[in-house]
């Protein structure tokens, strides 16, 4: 059997550190670390992180875009929660 579901999600684009380049390997392995880090994590406090991917350039195989698929929440930004 098969069911269709619906996932409600976001997806966060993280900007590189200061002084590198989204394209740079040590960026591209520093954001799957992070994916694998956060996959795992489980808890009502944490926004769970379903996966991530890598956009790159049709043409030139370089990298363009990291994103990274989080679950959706509502009731406004963690800023407005902290005020």
């Amino acid at each position: 059997d098969v069911y269709a579901a619906t996932l409600e999600c976001v997806i966060k684009v993280p900007k590189p550190p200061k002084g590198s380049r989204v394209h740079a390997d040590a960026t591209v392995a520093a954001f799957w670390q992070e994916v694998a880090f956060h996959q795992p994590l489980c808890h009502p406090h944490i926004v769970a992180v379903h996966g991530g991917c890598v956009v790159a350039d049709s043409a030139t195989g370089r990298v363009t875009e990291l994103r990274m698929v989080m679950e959706r929440c509502g009731g406004g930004t963690l800023e407005d929660r902290l005020h």
